[in-house]
């Protein structure tokens, strides 16, 4: 968090994307670390945004979305599990957790698609936690990526099995490589039978 205020100092009112929001645990501390800024929050599955409004109530300068975000418009569906924080657009895998209680079609968005409608020039800070879906998420940005319109991106990375069809780290590295998007950090390793299973990062332009 220290990393992301110091890169965006110089913006009085951020623009802040949270995807992959659940019942809102970033919204107060993203609201404390950059005060004014703009925070638009994705949430596909209905009862986790139910509990997210609820609990954003207090923040202003705040969107809501409930939809999922991803590369093409659409509906897709939604993994349910009994843990809401593991639920994807995947399906678990051998290193997962919980238990599936529902498979639910929900909206899907594309960043870009969003922006246009919304109005929205640039995006300060990005931040993606959609349990394996992240480069999807990428994939639906490549207009503001192509313009260098996303400033910084802060997202998990996803090394073990947690899910089915996980895209491998390499190919999430090189795909914001390619658009310009530098490795700032890594943080918060979790290591599981002693090896890496999931991380968070940061990337800037």
């Amino acid at each position: 968090m220290a990393d992301i205020r110091k890169l965006l100092a110089d913006v009085p009112q951020p623009t802040v994307f949270d995807v992959g929001a659940n019942v809102g645990q970033s919204a107060k501390r993203v609201s404390e670390l950059l005060p004014g800024c703009q925070l638009h929050m994705f949430e596909p599955s209905p009862t986790a945004f139910t509990q997210l409004q609820v609990n954003t109530r207090k923040i202003g300068n705040l969107h809501l979305c409930n939809a999922g975000v991803g590369a093409e418009l659409g509906t897709q569906l939604l993994i349910e599990n009994y843990y809401s924080d593991m639920s994807s657009f995947l399906r678990p895998s051998s290193a997962g957790w919980g238990k599936v209680i529902r498979e639910t079609s929900v909206p899907v968005v594309t960043l870009d698609d969003y922006c246009t409608r919304e109005r929205v020039n640039r995006v300060d800070l990005l931040k993606i936690d959609t349990q394996g879906s992240e480069l999807e998420v990428l994939k639906g940005a490549t207009s503001l990526l192509a313009h260098q319109n996303i400033r910084l991106a802060y997202l998990e990375i996803i090394f073990s099995e947690l899910y089915e069809e996980l895209p491998r780290f390499e190919e999430l590295y090189e795909f914001l490589a390619r658009h310009g998007l530098r490795l700032v950090a890594f943080y918060n390793f979790v290591v599981q039978d002693g090896v890496a299973s999931w991380c968070d990062a940061l990337f800037r332009i």
